[in-house]
């Protein structure tokens, strides 16, 4: 993810545990390297973003995990997660796709119930659900990737069956 003058650039690391490195694209130094996720034994698939105003990043894991840090200082400033329909929070391996919208507000997730693919529009910030929809059809089985536009304004749901891609207004 690049920030919105282009000065820094937000990269993944997989090592021994997620990272986000954070560059200076004006000297491609390497400003700062931010822990995501502790977990050694189990790998999750992180999606990133600056906040607006492009102060802090927030890092939204497909184990639930929600966590916004000061990009200057390296320094965690919020954890939670994610919120479930019935109030419980979402945890290890329960998320099928994650995405985070571009401005930082808002984590469109997505979950398989009983054969069904919900997708589910929750806050950045405090991980509450704000709207959730099933996939409408049985022969939907499985979301290939999420998207958001780049003003944020909508989502869209690309399927692994029947080429179908659905969109929504945020």
């Amino acid at each position: 993810h690049v920030s919105v003058d282009e000065t820094w650039l937000l990269a993944h690391s997989y090592r021994s545990t997620y990272q986000v490195c954070v560059w200076d694209t004006t000297t491609w130094t390497l400003h700062a390297i931010i822990p995501i996720h502790e977990d050694h034994e189990i790998h999750y698939r992180v999606t990133v973003s600056f906040t607006e105003g492009e102060t802090s990043i927030v890092a939204a894991c497909d184990c639930g995990a929600i966590q916004k840090w000061d990009f200057c200082t390296g320094r965690l400033l919020h954890n939670t997660y994610l919120v479930d329909a019935d109030g419980s929070p979402v945890r290890k391996l329960s998320i099928g796709a994650t995405q985070l919208s571009p401005n930082g507000h808002w984590i469109c997730w997505a979950k398989g119930v009983s054969g069904n693919q919900i997708v589910n529009m929750s806050d950045a910030e405090t991980g509450a659900l704000l709207w959730s929809v099933g996939s409408l059809s049985l022969y939907l089985k499985g979301i290939f990737q999420i998207l958001f536009s780049q003003d944020a304004r909508y989502v869209g749901v690309e399927y692994l069956s029947e080429d179908v891609f659905r969109v929504w207004k945020v």
